[in-house]
């Protein structure tokens, strides 16, 4: 079963990277590929860099390098036709880009050769990501009071201050269980420091009373999840969470549930010091249908 799983996957990866290769002058979206690939637009980018090493926008880069490296091979071929070629707008975001992938400009490219090049642009570089223990967990569903912020999880304590600020004020803010996080936006397509996530606080029966024009209520867990524990920073978690989604591949049985995936915060910053905070990722999960299965 994790030899199937793996290889259906990568099957439909393949055919998404096919289907790139074939628009390089209009690419696909994320949400389009997501959709040929039959997955929610967050999971998709997620696993899509779990097994290629790279996002959709980076293999949109190598593949139009690629292509142009290939061009270059016609020594009638002059760098601004080729950039246009390829599908950039101007001769100068098509140097930009071709250094900062290959380390030279076309021109030297092509006098020291091009072979070497075109090999190395053919598959993505190797990424080994982060190797996580994971444990599959059945989590009933429960209700959180959240609060929208934006920015890096170490950033974001003015969210969780202020979900505190309202329970305290409610007369419930020792009725706390737990501190969860739900981020909202594309790991890899929204930048960090304006990408949005919900602070979320677990308050048991009193969730409801913590609606206002800010604070709502969301429904976390139910069902089965994939889960990884980290113990460190939390810049780090991004990188677990590439580990865990890779790892979930690779052993196999299992598909992504359509549902977000959740943070657990077990230490609070005033629990322990930044490099031994423990965090619970979660994803969710569905197993395989055999019918799916190559």
């Amino acid at each position: 079963m994790r030899t199937s799983t793996q290889s259906h996957h990568a099957e439909r990866i393949s055919a998404l990277v096919a289907a790139i290769e074939a628009r390089l002058d209009d690419p696909p979206t994320v949400r389009e590929l997501a959709e040929h690939a039959a997955m929610s637009p967050f999971h998709f980018h997620r696993v899509y860099r779990a097994l290629t090493g790279e996002t959709v926008q980076e293999t949109v880069r190598r593949l139009r390098i690629a292509r142009a490296v290939s061009l270059l091979r016609d020594e009638g071929a002059s760098v601004t036709d080729v950039a246009f070629a390829v599908g950039y707008e101007s001769s100068q975001a098509f140097a930009k880009a071709f250094r900062a992938l290959t380390g030279k400009t076309a021109s030297q490219a092509k006098t020291d050769g091009l072979d070497a090049l075109a090999d190395k642009l053919a598959r993505p570089a190797a990424v080994e990501p982060a190797c996580v223990e994971v444990t599959l967990v059945s989590v009933e569903p429960f209700k959180v009071a959240a609060i929208t912020r934006a920015g890096p999880p170490d950033k974001l304590a003015h969210g969780y201050r202020a979900l505190l600020d309202r329970a305290i004020a409610l007369g419930f803010g020792d009725s706390l269980r737990g501190v969860h996080g739900v981020p909202s936006d594309d790991l890899y397509e929204v930048p960090l420091d304006v990408r949005r996530y919900d602070c979320c606080m677990d308050f048991g029966d009193h969730a409801d009373s913590m609606a206002d024009d800010e604070i709502r209520v969301l429904e976390i867990g139910g069902g089965l999840y994939a889960s990884a524990r980290h113990v460190g920073r939390y810049e780090d978690i991004d990188a677990v969470y590439a580990g865990l989604y890779a790892a979930v591949v690779k052993n196999g049985g299992f598909e992504f549930r359509d549902a977000p995936i959740f943070t657990t915060y077990v230490d609070t910053p005033n629990d322990a010091p930044p490099d031994r905070r423990r965090v619970d990722l979660h994803i969710p999960l569905v197993p395989l249908r055999e019918d799916t299965a190559p």
